[in-house]
Order: C-alpha cells, then structure tokens, then sequence
C-alpha cells in the first residue's frame, strides 16, 4: 500500500491533469454544447368507479396501468402534433434543421448512403411525421403516484413556456379522447339495445296477433266445457258398458241391444274426438302465451337498461379529470456544476487507473530486484540532476575495490535509450575526476552525438596518437571521447581489432575509464562493449522503464561474458 501511495504520489500531476482536462471538456459541453432543458407537469386523477367494488381499498394496478398506457401511445401523441403543429417546430422536426455534410450527421448520411447504395432523398411526410412523434415521446415522460390514481404528465424541452404548453395540451387531449371515447362507446351501447328493444317489441306484437288469430279460428273452449265433455265422455262409457254386460246376460234381447251399443259406441267415439281436438290446441296455446310471457319479460328488461343507458349518458361522471394543470416550466438540467463535478471525479479516477496501471508495468526500486532475478540489486533513488550526494556514493562503490595495473573500465548502459545512462555516465566521471586525474569519459552512443564527436573509422590503432582525440575539461578535470559514425555500423567498429587496441591504450594510460553506451535493446553495440568492461552499471528509471524493456536488456548483457550488471535506478 505505501509503495502504491508513493506511486501516486508520483503521478499526482498526471491525475491532476486527467481531472482538470475533464472537467474543462465538461464545461465547455455544459455551457457552450448542450442546452438547457425546462419541464413542466400536469396531473390527472382517474374515477374508476366501474373497475372496483363499495368493500374495495386498494388500488388496482392494471387500471391506473392501463391509463398510463394510453397517456403516452401514438394516437394520443399523434393528436398533440397535429394539434400544436410540432412538425413545424424544429426541436421535434430535425428535418427542417439542414445538415451540413462536415457534421458528424452529415458524415454518418453519406456513409449510409455509400453503404446501402440508396442516395439521399427527402423525407417522406410519413417518415416526418413518424419522427416527429417520436422526438415528443421522447420529451415526454409520466409518473404514478404510489397507492393513489394520480399520474403526472411531464413535458421536457428547451423552452418553459413551449413545455408548458405541451404538457397542457397533452393532458387536455388524452382527456376529450377519453370523454369521445366513452360517449361513443356509450351510443353504440343505446343503438343496440334500441335495435334489440325494436326487435323484440315487433316480435311480441307478432305473437299476441297469432294468440288472438289462433282462438278466433279455432274456436277453443274454455276449461269449463272442456270438462263436461269429460264428464260426458264418461257417462257414454258407462252406459256402453252396461248394455255390453247385459247383452252378455241376456242373449235373447240382442236385436233391441245391439243398436243402442252402436249408438253409445259412436257418442263416445265422438266426445273422445273432440276432446283430443281441444286438448291438442289448449296445449299449443299455453306454449305460445309462454313465449309471449318470455318475450314480454326480455322486453321489458332490454327497455329498462336502455332508459338508464341514456340516463348514464349524460349522468355519467368522466373517467378522469384534470387535477393541476401545468405551470411555467422549470429548469430540468443539466445540472451543470454537478456534471463538471462528476466528470473531474471521474477523470481523477481515471488518471489514478492510468498511474497504477502504468506503475504495475513500469521499473519498481522496491521490487527491481525480484523482477529481474537480482537479489542483492543496490538502488540510487534519486534524480540525477539533485544527486551529488547519490552519486558521490555511488563513485564510492566504484572506487572501493582495489586498484589494478591496468585501468578500470566501467560502463554505464541502460534498458532504453531514456534511462540517463549518459547522465550517470558524465556525472560519475567528473566525480571520480576529483579524487583521480587519470579519468577518461567515453561517449560511445554513436546515435546522439555531439558536434565535437569523432568519426569511428578515425579511431587511432596507437596509443601514442590517442591523445589527438581527447578533449580536456580543465574546469573538471577530465578527458573526453565522443564517438560518432557516418555509414559504418557501430558494431563492426567496436568488434574491430582497432577499437580493442584504443581501449587497451585506454587503460595503460588512464585508472579509470567511464563509458556511456547505447540502450542494451534494441541495438547489439551495448553487449559488446560490455566484453571491455570490469564494472556494468544498469541503468534503470523508476516508474518510466517498463519491465519487459528492463528484462530485454538485462538479458541481452548477461548473453555475453562480462560481469554482473549492478543496477542504478534513478
């Protein structure tokens, strides 16, 4: 955790800049880019007195749902175009805005255009009509009221006054098409039940003229009659049974017998027929004054519901009525110093994400040695430009082994050519310079020479003529080479016999050679200088150096047979 705070610490500017820059591009966007928005709201209260029982309390859902519903679907936002004449409005109509062909529209039209191989055309009035319904729902939102049948209705727009008069006429519509609506519903319901009342009123006038046809032709009797027919029936019965058991009896009286039977037989027969005859009508009778009663009873019925029908019709309270309509709007967004707020929270964090993020990829002094297998690595954590005391110890470290016959080469290389290598190169041989005469600084990064450099193919194969290429710092006390090259590869100078000889003379003639050598990667002049070197200082810096970069080089030094890097993270 200390190790990321110091990270951070680090890249306190970087972080600084990412939220500045934020919130700089936010307030442009907030006060030049985007424009101010204005809402205004009206509220409705439904009466849904057929959708809930007297023993209801709660709310139905489904109810104030389904007005929601309908509050915002294309037929009523239809109405309220046509009525406000939005289409002419350039907020909802984009199409009457022209569209320049520079503009990211523009762009994004032409490329559509290449795309699909349909040039532009002019919109269709379906199609503006379509969008402009579209952009007003859009700028349209509503709202219930919890537990309770109020919905707000809330018109948004660049304008208070037009935001106002949107949300007003919106309510206002929604309700005359609720009141039309159900006043239609309502005469359809009446023309049906008067068709149906009609109907009925004509078939039961049918069936009450058939009644009265039917007993005027077939002069019916009354129950009455119709029982003493019975009676008569009976007795005729009786009286053809007597003669039949006294015919049986006597024999003899046959021919004063047998014509009263046939008589009594044929009376019976008769009252029988007409019995039959009255019986069969009575029934059909009873059977059609029963439809009739049905009839009669369905009519009354159908007559009663279309009297309150037409009563409802003008008793019958709305459905829903206006409760508050809305007022001058008021301003909606953007909440500009909120979102130039936000937006530098957010770009801090996204510095702080940066940071971290590069950190994790970047040389760490704490864990430098870990990463590259190093584990007694010594670190001069500080910047070079402030490090006499950094890099006095370090001349330390480099002058406590004891002096050789020959010179002491020491080179100084670092994982990309950003490191200050050449920096902790010169600084550590002014410093050494101090303490002993006898020091050479060879600037051997034959990519970033100096005007005062030496072509490579002049390097003298002599020591004696050494000193013609030396430079005298008499204000230090120190001897410099700077090295360039104009067409030959540094490489094959510095594999060539002649530069190992102008290091060889090097050090018969000087204690201490400091060399400052190109990035270890990618260029292969680094590992063969470090072949001449008796101390390799790696030089890494601390955040900046990423870790692959540090990796690469170390390996292209331990590749060759020189001595162990000492890594100096700045």
């Amino acid at each position: 955790m200390a190790a990321m705070m110091r990270g951070l610490w680090r890249g306190k500017w970087t972080v600084l800049l990412c939220a500045v820059g934020a919130g700089i591009v936010t307030i442009y966007f907030a006060f030049a880019v985007a424009g101010t928005a204005y809402s205004a709201t009206a509220t409705i209260h439904l009466e849904p007195r057929h959708s809930f029982r007297a023993d209801q309390t709660t709310v139905d859902p489904a109810v104030v749902n389904t007005h929601a519903a309908i509050l915002r679907s294309r037929h009523i936002l239809s109405g309220v175009v046509t009525t406000l004449d939005l289409e002419s409005d350039p907020e909802f109509n984009r199409y009457l805005v022209p569209v320049p062909a520079w503009s990211l529209n523009g762009a994004r039209n032409w490329l559509r255009s290449m795309v699909t191989g349909i040039p532009m055309t002019d919109p269709t009035p379906d199609t503006v009509t379509s969008k402009t319904i579209e952009n007003l729902a859009n700028a349209l939102t509503t709202r219930i009221e919890r537990g309770t049948y109020i919905i707000s209705a809330t018109a948004t727009t660049g304008n208070a006054d037009k935001s106002q008069q949107i949300a007003n006429a919106w309510v206002q519509f929604y309700l005359d098409d609720q009141t039309t609506a159900r006043l239609s519903e309502t005469t359809t319901h009446i023309s049906q039940l008067q068709q149906r009342v009609s109907e009925l009123q004509q078939v039961l006038r049918d069936k009450e003229t058939q009644i009265n046809a039917w007993i005027a032709g077939g002069q019916f009797q009354s129950d009455a009659e119709l029982d003493v027919l019975s009676r008569q029936a009976n007795e005729a019965q009786t009286r053809l049974t007597d003669a039949q058991n006294e015919l049986a009896a006597h024999p003899e009286n046959a021919a004063q017998l047998t014509p009263q039977i046939r008589s009594l037989s044929a009376f019976h027969n008769d009252l029988n027929d007409q019995i039959a005859q009255q019986s069969a009508g009575l029934v059909a009778l009873q059977q059609l004054r029963r439809e009739t009663e049905n009839t009669r009873q369905i009519y009354t019925q159908l007559s009663t519901e279309l009297q309150q029908a037409r009563m409802q019709q003008t008793m019958r309270p709305p459905d829903a009525r206006l409760l508050s309509p809305a007022s001058t709007g008021q301003h909606a967004g953007p909440r500009k110093t909120l979102m130039v707020l936000l937006a530098t929270v957010v770009g801090g964090l996204l510095g702080i994400l940066w940071v971290l993020w590069r950190q994790s990829r970047a040389v760490q002094a704490e864990t430098i040695g870990t990463v590259l297998g190093i584990g007694n690595a010594t670190h001069c954590n500080a910047k070079v430009a402030k490090a006499d005391e950094a890099i006095n110890h370090l001349r330390t470290r480099m002058m406590r082994v004891p002096k050789s016959t020959t010179g002491t080469v020491i080179l100084c290389a670092g994982a990309t050519a950003r490191d200050r290598q050449g920096e902790i190169a010169l600084s550590l041989a002014k410093s050494i310079a101090r303490l002993d005469d006898k020091t050479l600084f060879i600037d051997a990064d034959t990519r970033q020479a100096t005007q005062t450099a030496q072509r490579l193919d002049t390097i003298p194969a002599s020591p004696m003529t050494l000193n013609d290429y030396i430079t005298r710092d008499a204000k230090h006390g120190i001897d410099s080479i700077h090295l360039s090259h104009t067409g030959t590869v540094p490489a094959d100078i510095f594999l060539s016999n002649e530069f190992e000889q102008m290091i060889q003379a090097a050090r018969s003639e000087y204690n201490y050679i400091v060399i400052h050598a190109p990035a270890a990667t990618p260029y292969a002049d680094t590992p063969i200088l470090a072949r001449f070197s008796d101390r390799i200082l790696y030089c890494l810096r601390a955040n900046k150096t990423s870790i692959t970069s540090a990796q690469a080089g170390q390996s292209a030094l331990n590749s060759v047979h020189a001595p162990t890097p000492e890594i100096i993270v700045t």
